[in-house]
């Protein structure tokens, strides 16, 4: 239902009638990795075979929680062809993970050419680690990466989660 209440499948519509191919633009997901053998999703990925986390295999971006695979999935679904989805596995299959596996992640994402980064994580504000949330976000912005990140699924006042709160960020909550 999702496709149809934001409008995708009547632009979808339009856009197949025009004869010029849209250029590539590539989205980071900074998650759980990705499956790269997902229908839905496999013939959108360029891979990227990185793995900050602590599970899963070494030089491999696959997804052994689902999370980062079912977020792949929702932009695929909403986005036309021209959009390719590289993964960037920071989280482990618990779906944890640290900042520096996070930053690793977003930096990757920017010297890889991705023009936007999606981060469906959250972590609580107030440690003094979280500024350097703060000091990527700006940076991505001032080069023209649009960051998508979430809001969680409680509720939580977004000023006390991070990335939520960071006014470069386009927050989403469930």
């Amino acid at each position: 239902w999702g496709s149809s209440a934001i409008g995708f499948n009547t632009t979808f519509k339009l856009r197949m009638g025009l004869a010029s191919p849209l250029p590539t633009v590539k989205v980071g997901v900074i998650d759980t990795g990705v499956s790269l053998s997902h229908n839905q999703i496999k013939n959108r990925l360029i891979e990227t075979g990185f793995n900050s986390s602590d599970s899963g295999i070494t030089g491999s971006e696959i997804d052994d929680n689902g999370h980062g695979t079912h977020v792949a999935g929702i932009i695929a679904q909403n986005t036309l062809s021209n959009v390719k989805i590289c993964g960037y596995k920071v989280l482990n299959r618990y779906g944890t993970g640290t900042i520096v596996m996070i930053m690793q992640g977003l930096n990757q994402a920017y010297h890889s050419g991705c023009q936007v980064v999606n981060l469906s994580l959250t972590g609580w504000n107030g440690t003094p680690t979280y500024d350097v949330y703060s000091q990527a976000y700006d940076f991505l912005a001032s080069h023209n990466i649009v960051c998508c990140v979430a809001a969680g699924n409680d509720g939580e006042d977004c000023s006390n989660l991070a990335p939520a709160q960071y006014d470069e960020c386009i927050t989403v909550a469930a």
